[in-house]
């Protein structure tokens, strides 16, 4: 996906998890979004986390608009495109992410959206993912794979070692 058509897809992950919902992530963005400050939090408040505080909305357009080299390395260049805006949309589809918190808080005159994640994300010189069919590479392939949504399941990790 370059960018130079808006109605082009990004190719299937063949490693990509399914999100799962994180409750200490969740109050660290509470706090955040509690400041109505519309700047991320201070890394030091959310220790092992990183944030996104923009919408969903705002994460698939900004992916159209801005793109994704086809090998799907984050390179600096890419990750300084239009002011790093395609930062905010690469953390949600980072191929490790496991973990997600989020939440809204109405503030004065607008609304404030902040999502955490544990795992680390936006890495220069990293793959955002790896593109291959839907759970092609999922660990422990078939049963680790939820075909309904192309996704791998971190659950299985957590009994298997």
């Amino acid at each position: 996906m370059n960018g130079e058509n808006p109605d082009e897809n990004a190719p299937p992950s063949s490693r990509m998890y399914r999100l799962r919902y994180d409750c200490i992530a969740e109050q660290l963005a509470l706090n955040s979004v509690g400041t109505c400050s519309k700047r991320l939090s201070s890394p030091a408040s959310r220790p092992g986390y990183d944030e996104n505080i923009h919408a969903i909305t705002t994460w698939s357009s900004e992916l159209e608009t801005n793109g994704i080299p086809s090998d799907m390395i984050l390179t600096y260049p890419v990750s300084q495109r239009r002011q790093r805006m395609v930062l905010r949309v690469t953390k949600i589809i980072w191929g490790t992410n496991r973990h997600v918190g989020c939440a809204t808080k109405r503030c004065d005159g607008f609304y404030f959206t902040s999502c955490m994640y544990q795992e680390p994300i936006n890495v220069i010189g990293e793959k955002i993912y790896t593109i291959g069919p839907a759970c092609g590479s999922c660990p422990f392939v078939p049963r680790s794979c939820n075909p309904s949504v192309g996704l791998c399941s971190p659950q299985i990790l957590l009994f298997k070692n």
